[in-house]
């Protein structure tokens, strides 16, 4: 399907979880499992364009609580949430390789990817229509 078939939310789901954690309550367990599938469809659809925006969809992922393996759980119809964050920041796991003494220096590599990264922000945020009064 062309990214183009998917709402603008969608987009912006994932250009807010790649800058912080975004939080999505859904009325129950089902919708936020098809929301999630639907924003992972998005981004494997990005691939396949070499969509514009796919760096940012890259830097997202999704997780869903509470979790549920079995449609049986009686949790199924109640309410989830839906979090859109930036990939490895869940459960803490850059402060505990942080607190490993294990720190980023000026690698020019890594500035290269940190400024293509800012720099697919930067477009996809100037490329938006100014809100309407």
């Amino acid at each position: 399907m062309p990214s183009t078939s998917y709402p603008p939310e969608f987009f912006e789901i994932m250009k807010r979880g790649a800058v912080e954690p975004l939080q999505i309550t859904l009325p129950s367990w089902r919708q936020g499992a098809h929301l999630r599938h639907r924003l992972n469809n998005l981004r494997k659809d990005m691939r396949k364009e070499n969509h514009p925006m796919l760096s940012i969809a890259e830097a997202v992922q999704f997780s869903l609580e509470p979790t549920i393996v079995k449609k049986i759980d009686p949790r199924y119809e109640e309410p989830a949430v839906l979090t859109a964050r930036p990939s490895d920041t869940g459960d803490n796991l850059l402060e505990n390789i942080r607190a490993a003494g294990i720190t980023v220096t000026d690698d020019p590599a890594l500035a290269d990817m940190r400024g293509a990264m800012q720099s697919a922000l930067d477009t996809f945020r100037e490329s938006e229509p100014e809100p309407e009064d």
